[in-house]
């Protein structure tokens, strides 16, 4: 049996961060985001990032988005989800790692007004969905809806972003579904929307995986 690797430095205080061992209270607390900052200043700035392994460095740039995102601060959060793909290996990190930051950053985008580049980086994960893969379908439909409900319900959505709702909609169900003319929609219109898409394909698993038990 292969030994199995020895966690990281890095990993072991990023744990201690995230899932608490009696020194910090919860991930956001005052004292986790000073110990995330003194990870972050030693590993992540300057010319030692290229020295720290592109497993921690998505670890504390993970960290540090999230911790900014809790806070507000979406220019915060943006550069630190960024400094990711500045890494010379991150194209050689794990599918499912390199797409899930790829969706904080399009969320970090789209807070900070870009909506451009958002979209951008969606179409990005959704043309990396395959048939036996769906996790980068699943980030795009799961951060579109936590975009639309953080909007006011009434405010009407921009044109491309209803449009790309519209396409990706029939993608992520796994059928053709009829819609109602989206043009003008609110945000309220479109959460309700993704969010029925969501409990369409549910339904459709729980039936499935009920048939093939019989």
């Amino acid at each position: 049996m292969p030994r199995r690797k020895k966690p990281s430095e890095i990993y072991l205080a990023w744990e201690k961060i995230v899932f608490g061992d009696g020194t910090y209270t919860h991930k956001y607390s005052p004292e986790s985001q000073q110990a995330w900052a003194a990870l972050w200043q030693q590993h992540c700035e300057g010319e030692a990032f290229a020295g720290t392994s592109i497993g921690d460095a998505a670890l504390l740039c993970s960290l540090g988005y999230d911790q900014a995102a809790h806070q507000g601060d979406w220019h915060a959060a943006k550069e630190r989800i960024e400094r990711y793909f500045e890494h010379p290996q991150w194209q050689t990190d794990e599918d499912g790692s390199q797409q899930m930051l790829l969706g904080d950053r399009a969320r970090a985008c789209w807070a900070c007004g870009d909506e451009d580049q958002a979209l951008e980086l969606f179409t990005q994960l959704v043309a990396q969905t395959k048939a036996y893969h769906r996790l980068p379908l699943i980030l795009v439909i799961l951060v579109l809806l936590e975009i639309c409900q953080s909007q006011p319900e009434e405010a009407i959505a921009s044109d491309r972003l209803i449009e790309f709702s519209r396409q990706v909609t029939p993608q992520y169900v796994g059928k053709r579904v009829r819609l109602k003319t989206l043009a003008g929609s609110t945000y309220g219109e479109l959460a309700a929307l993704l969010q029925s898409a969501r409990t369409a394909r549910e339904s459709a698993r729980t039936a499935r995986t009920k048939k093939e038990s019989q």
